[in-house]
């Protein structure tokens, strides 16, 4: 058994932990979700230190509350029916939300999706403030906060990034072309670099990219990032307490998700070191203090032609807890 306090050497303390078999590392532990809570996709922090956990078919939102077991709190509803994404803005006290129709609905041998959807909701009572269909049936991948009360999206389906200066704006255009090379998933998990840039993972192809916004109307300036490994899928992202950015490897064909840290400063190829491996299709990370939340989304036997993989029963967060002077264990 793992020692619990010690792997949440933070300050959240969570009950009702189980230790992470896909995980060989004492630093991390599993939280099983509720039952029928499937795919896990979006999560984050709230101001308390609880856990929100978005599911990419569905747009319940399950929390996971210090001494009680996890929960839906917040029901799907019309205008919120995934959640691929979530963010949490604690000064507004806002939750935004990725909703996209990811499966649909097969009605006469046809596939049809509601048009995908971006919201925002009240983090306290889960009222949905704000919801607007995606421009150009685009499809909301990532969230990053702006700090100003707005939000970075990922499009995956355009290829691009937009900005949503506050909920109610119309969505600006910040980069563009950004589509994979290599499939058919484009721009997935997005981050805010304190220089201002965004890092944005391609998922198909496995680039990194880092986005300078233009300062008026002209084009963004989009470099390629060299890295000393290859990260399969870059999916969720964000910057961890020592500076590093945090990257899901969805790692779709192999089987072996991981989560990774990239060291930025210095000189490229820069260096990628892996904390997590053998998780079963992660998707998404949230990050507080040295602890980090991710979902392991379980739904690749959607993705691959293997009749090996079926469909799983249960559904979990993985927690780990980095080092706090920022180097980590084997």
């Amino acid at each position: 058994m793992f020692n619990l306090k010690s792997i949440l050497s933070t300050a959240v303390a969570f009950a009702l932990l189980t230790p992470a078999a896909a995980s060989a590392s004492p630093r991390s532990a599993s939280v099983w979700l509720p039952d029928g809570f499937a795919y896990p996709n979006g999560v984050a922090f709230t101001e308390l230190g609880s856990l929100v956990v978005g599911s990419v078919v569905s747009g319940d939102i399950a929390t996971i509350d210090l001494g009680s077991a996890p929960s839906v709190k917040f029901p799907s509803a019309d205008r919120r029916f995934a959640g691929t994404a979530l963010r949490y803005d604690a000064e507004r006290g806002r939750l935004w939300v990725a909703s996209p129709d990811f499966l649909g609905e097969e009605v006469d041998g046809e596939i049809r999706r509601r048009p995908h959807r971006l919201a925002v909701m009240d983090a306290e009572s889960g009222e949905v403030e704000w919801s607007v269909e995606m421009p150009d049936a685009g499809f909301p991948n990532d969230i990053a906060l702006d700090g100003q009360g707005g939000a970075f999206v990922t499009d995956t389906i355009r290829g691009r990034v937009l900005h949503i200066r506050e909920p109610g704006a119309s969505p600006e255009i910040v980069a563009e072309g950004l589509e994979s090379r290599e499939g058919n998933i484009g721009p997935a998990g997005i981050a805010t670099h304190e220089d201002g840039s965004l890092i944005v993972g391609v998922y198909s192809d496995g680039r990194l990219l880092r986005v300078r916004p233009a300062a008026s109307d002209g084009p963004a300036e989009v470099e390629e990032i060299a890295l000393d490994q290859a990260i399969a899928n870059p999916d969720g992202m964000a910057f961890g307490p020592d500076g590093r950015l945090l990257v899901i490897d969805g790692a779709v064909e192999s089987g072996n998700g991981r989560l990774v840290a990239v060291d930025l400063d210095g000189a490229a190829p820069y260096p990628v070191e892996v904390l997590i491996s053998g998780l079963d299709l992660p998707v998404n990370l949230a990050v507080r203090d040295h602890l980090v939340a991710v979902t392991e989304s379980r739904i690749r036997h959607r993705m691959v032609d293997d009749p090996t993989l079926l469909q799983p029963e249960r559904f979990r967060l993985v927690l780990f807890r980095l080092e706090d002077g920022g180097a980590n264990e084997e």
